[in-house]
């Protein structure tokens, strides 16, 4: 087992949440942090030198979290990987739980776990629990199209699935997590652990929210999904036929403000009402002419529901 701490300009937080990663319950454990060209002085490589060899370490030039997360897993030994953000913390019983949960599954090296998780606002004190919804694991990927809630800190990932799905991708700086759940989502079963067992910090200076492009990345990516999601995907999302659960991912979409997924969706429904009547057609077009909106999108609902 190898819990992985990517980590550039860390020195707020690094120490705590390596020793949120050494003071598991779980005793078969390698701690790796990779430090992504921190300019901090050396105050980043000082603290990691502060643990001796309780933990292993490897600097290289900056490039971003999915570089420093591809090292980790090329320099890896344990059977599985666990996230670890420098300003995370783990709680003490996080793997021991999941290996748990994941000991109760048949072949369990199919399978990718997540949890439940706190978020501490370092800007106003507010810590807030986030509890999960849970869904049929066949129907993962839509909850990742509609939802982006899922804390990549909370799971444990085989390392064989990084063979076979590849590593995380360079080119994506606000996206690359949820790049990487879809493509494991397509081969690996994720199972949710409905227990609280990562805190995560929000912060003012955190990356994620000084990209200036992430929304653009963010839908750029999605409408990529909503191609490549499957029929029995979606219906085991909705428990609904394939042409109105795309119809009501699209309506979900647009409640949330992304009007262009929500069009995508209501295509793809379309492509697969292979039965519609063309005396419905004017009242489709007439709710899309109208300019598309969340009550465009409801309106398209309700006309596909009324053909089936």
């Amino acid at each position: 087992m190898t819990i992985v701490i990517p980590v550039f300009n860390g020195s707020n937080f690094l120490a705590e949440a390596i020793e949120s990663a050494l003071n598991q319950t779980y005793g078969n454990l390698e701690i790796l942090v990779i430090n992504d060209g921190s300019d901090d002085d050396g105050k980043t490589e000082a603290i990691v030198q502060g643990f001796g060899d309780s933990i292993g370490y490897f600097s290289k030039e900056n490039g971003g979290v999915s570089t420093a997360l591809n090292v980790a897993i090329e320099q890896m030994s344990g059977d599985y990987l666990s996230w670890l953000s420098h300003d995370d913390l783990y709680s003490p019983d996080k793997v021991s739980k999941q290996v748990e949960a994941l000991q109760k599954l048949d072949q369990p090296s199919k399978y990718v776990v997540y949890s439940d998780y706190s978020l501490f606002n370092v800007d106003t004190d507010v810590d807030k629990r986030v509890n999960l919804e849970n869904i049929n694991p066949r129907g993962f990927r839509c909850r990742l199209l509609i939802n982006s809630d899922i804390h990549g800190c909370t799971m444990l990932i085989p390392r064989d699935a990084f063979r076979i799905c590849g590593l995380f991708n360079p080119e994506l700086k606000a996206t690359q997590d949820y790049d990487m759940w879809f493509r494991l989502g397509a081969k690996y079963t994720f199972v949710h652990v409905p227990e609280n067992l990562v805190t995560g910090r929000v912060q003012s200076e955190q990356l994620g929210t000084r990209i200036p492009w992430r929304v653009s990345e963010n839908i750029r990516l999605r409408k990529q999904w909503i191609d490549q999601i499957e029929r029995n995907e979606v219906m085991a999302f909705t428990g609904k036929s394939e042409r109105l659960s795309f119809a009501e991912i699209g309506q979900a979409l647009a409640k949330r403000r992304y009007f262009s997924l929500s069009a995508k969706c209501v295509e793809r429904s379309f492509a697969s009402s292979a039965g519609l009547k063309l005396r419905e057609v004017p009242r489709i077009a007439a709710c899309l002419a109208s300019g598309y909106s969340y009550g465009a999108a409801v309106s398209v609902y309700r006309v596909i529901k009324g053909l089936i």
